[in-house]
């Protein structure tokens, strides 16, 4: 999955696995930026919810954020193999647990398209998480000259 400082070679390429880390990390701080701002609007337009609706929504921001930030960090340090996965792993589990419990609450409460980022996003964490299991697994060595 990641990349490595000694010279072993994981079972596949990972250039794809690199610009996915790299696409889910902006796009996740981006997205968490975009919802902070857009909810302080909100609220100052409306006034301030119940403290169960700010909760919710700092909690989908700081998981944004956060599992934004830790793909990011992941792709920085690529070629660094222990922190790019425990990097990457944290950030998949990070944003899963935003996009697993929220997923049935848009799906009863609001508008279907609202779905569709948190099924996203957890999906390639999902398949982040499955690369990370499989680069501990499948390693071939390689020869150094």
């Amino acid at each position: 999955m990641c990349g490595t400082t000694r010279r072993v070679k994981l079972a596949g390429t990972t250039e794809p696995m690199r610009q996915l880390l790299r696409a889910l990390g902006v796009v996740l701080i981006l997205g968490g930026v975009g919802h902070a701002i857009g909810v302080v609007r909100f609220y100052v337009l409306s006034g301030l919810p119940d403290p169960n609706r700010l909760l919710l929504d700092v909690w989908i921001g700081e998981s944004q954020l956060l599992g934004g930030a830790m793909f990011f960090a992941a792709f920085r340090n690529f070629q660094d193999d222990k922190i790019c996965r425990v990097s990457s792993i944290m950030g998949a589990l990070i944003v899963l647990a935003w996009a697993v419990p929220i997923v049935p609450v848009i799906f009863v409460r609001a508008p279907r398209y609202l779905l569709i980022p948190p099924l996203v996003y957890g999906l390639a964490s999902v398949c982040v998480l499955i690369a990370g299991r499989r680069a501990g697994v499948h390693r071939v060595r390689s020869r150094s000259f």
